[in-house]
């Protein structure tokens, strides 16, 4: 049965359908609940709202470490384009991308999400940068860089050399969607050879997308297709 909007949601521009479900799923716990439930539910309220608070002031959203089900929801729900660069640093194992992010189940799971946006008619573009022109011929980098054509998604490489100096001291994997929002990943220090990260964050603010566009179009135009 379709909720009904509550009058104190009134003026919000989310769905009011979830919001009043949402309410309806908190009214459920009702009587003596374990303590067990009571904290991962409690905690998981703190995390939405925290989440949603964070959005709504348009600054950018925070994260420890690696967060899954941001990147799959943006891509889930974007309407126009997807603009990305995919680095050894983030999505790497080994040289040419072996045995790292692409090849794993939330890779799968990311690019089936891509998949189903160019079916909706979104633009999608990925810039790989590799640490050498050498890797661009590597058998395992060439499958991905396939496995992504054939869903239609513009791929382009280019390697960290050709990467102008002004913008290499900075340069981190990020996504734009629909060009409104950018997801980002901060990667940790690490020796072992597997990607570990700091944080994850996706920023609104104006000035901040603003300059994340130009740096994509800007090391989109130094890439060429894959060979």
């Amino acid at each position: 049965m379709r909720q009904e909007p509550r009058p104190e949601m009134a003026d919000s521009a989310l769905d009011a359908s979830a919001l009043a479900a949402l309410l309806e799923s908190v009214k459920r716990f009702e009587g003596p609940v374990p303590p067990l439930v009571k904290g991962i539910a409690d905690a998981e309220l703190h995390r939405v709202a925290r989440f949603l608070r964070q959005l709504a002031d348009g600054e950018a959203a925070y994260d420890d470490g690696e967060d899954r089900d941001w990147m799959l929801s943006l891509a889930r729900t974007s309407t126009a384009s997807i603009d990305a660069t995919s680095t050894l640093v983030v999505d790497g194992l080994e040289r040419g991308f072996k045995g790292g992010f692409w090849t794993g189940d939330l890779g799968h799971r990311y690019l089936r999400a891509q998949t189903d946006a160019v079916r909706r008619g979104v633009t999608v573009r990925r810039l790989f940068i590799l640490d050498s022109t050498a890797d661009a011929g590597r058998p395992e980098f060439l499958s991905i860089c396939r496995s992504q054509t054939a869903a239609d998604i513009q791929v382009r490489v280019t390697d960290r050399e050709s990467v102008p100096l002004t913008l290499r001291s900075s340069l981190i994997d990020f996504v734009v969607f629909d060009r409104a929002a950018s997801y980002e990943l901060i990667p940790a220090p690490s020796h072992s050879g597997a990607p570990t990260f700091l944080s994850t964050r996706i920023i609104r603010r104006a000035e901040h997308l603003k300059a994340r566009i130009a740096q994509f179009e800007t090391l989109w135009t130094l890439g060429a297709p894959p060979a």
